[in-house]
């Protein structure tokens, strides 16, 4: 028997052993160039380098091998992310031979031209040699068909810089809630349309699918191991919107909760604590806002069916700090609760 975040006893059976998955470093949605200093480049460096050590330690890993940029969540936040920051990101990776990966949003009508064209940008065949983007993931349908297509004329112009395309945590719409007894009381499938992704890996080679942790257990037998998997921790995002709450604090009480207020990267100053109790047993559960978007932890999520291929782990209290609050610190993690290593761990078995 296994003990999980949800605190209810959960059976799985075995898999055959395997090597353990590749370890990437979740950058999206928290790290821009106002927080980590883009401008000072040995400033950006150790504070990469930082986010680093501290996934290894928590982990008990020695090596990253990839970092995600980009926004999972906020069009607007991808958008003001700049040169300096995409510069400094690429001297890291290059100096420690990492993979990047860029991280594509849902894109709004008021900024999807804008996006195609940052997309193609940092993407396009034109950015080869310039950038060092192996890899992209998508959230939507009609984005993975146009980064399918970046990736054609890519392979077309620069056969040697090959893009390998990945199904976002958005794709698979899993549920997710600890709030509801129900989601402890059996494994929750992994909920992606099959037959829209099978499609894709046919006509663009789509390589990899993300899962969050968004139940006790989640169960990929129906995937048959046709689409390797990715896990997220320690955190599973649980709604999201196109409005951003803490964005609206300082602006006159007129122009409050607007979708299409530009983007001053306040969600970057900190993070909003909620707490919940189970309707199950009464146990406490910690939300986390961040900018638009409410996360739960769940470190010890089972994934059964299939193991994961990566494992893409978040700084674990989303730290990237402003550069005008002060440098990178141990941050002060007592009330976030117990680490995975504490409680058992992460597990795909």
């Amino acid at each position: 028997m296994l003990q999980n975040a949800f605190d209810t006893p959960v059976s799985v059976n075995p898999l055959p052993a395997q090597p353990d998955p590749q370890i990437a470093l979740n950058l999206a949605d928290v790290a821009h160039g106002t927080n980590l200093s883009a401008g000072q480049p040995d400033e950006f460096r150790a504070r990469l380098s930082y986010l680093c050590n501290q996934a290894c330690a928590h982990l008990e890993q020695s090596r990253i091998e990839r970092l995600y940029v980009g926004s999972y969540f906020c069009d607007r936040f991808f958008l003001s992310l700049d040169q300096a920051f995409f510069s400094g990101i690429s001297a890291f990776c290059a100096e420690y031979g990492l993979g990047l990966t860029l991280v594509v949003p849902i894109f709004g009508q008021a900024t999807l031209e804008q996006g195609k064209k940052r997309i193609e940008e940092l993407l396009g065949p034109a950015a080869v040699g310039r950038l060092p983007f192996d890899e992209a993931v998508v959230n939507d349908p009609a984005m993975a068909l146009f980064l399918g297509q970046i990736k054609q004329r890519r392979q077309s112009c620069q056969p040697s810089a090959p893009l390998g395309l990945v199904f976002g945590r958005m794709m698979a719409k899993t549920p997710r809630d600890p709030r509801y007894a129900v989601m402890e009381q059996s494994a929750q499938p992994y909920a992606l349309d099959q037959a829209l992704a099978l499609r894709l890996v046919e006509q663009f080679g789509y390589e990899l699918a993300e899962c969050d942790p968004s139940a006790p257990v989640v169960d990929a037998s129906a995937l048959g191991g046709a689409l390797p998997l990715a896990l997220h921790a320690p955190h599973c995002f649980m709604t999201t919107g196109h409005i951003c709450q803490v964005a609206s604090i300082n602006r006159p009480f007129v122009k409050k909760f607007r979708p299409d207020a530009p983007c001053g990267q306040e969600c970057l100053a900190g993070v909003q604590v909620y707490e919940h109790h189970s309707q199950d047993d009464g146990h406490p559960l910690w939300f986390t806002r961040l900018g638009r978007t409410v996360f739960f932890e769940n470190p010890d999520c089972q994934l059964v069916g299939q193991r994961p291929e990566r494992l893409v782990w978040a700084p674990a209290d989303f730290a990237c700090e402003r550069a005008d609050v002060g440098p990178a610190t141990e941050p002060d993690l007592s009330w976030w609760g117990p680490w995975p290593e504490e409680r058992g761990g992460l597990s795909w078995e």
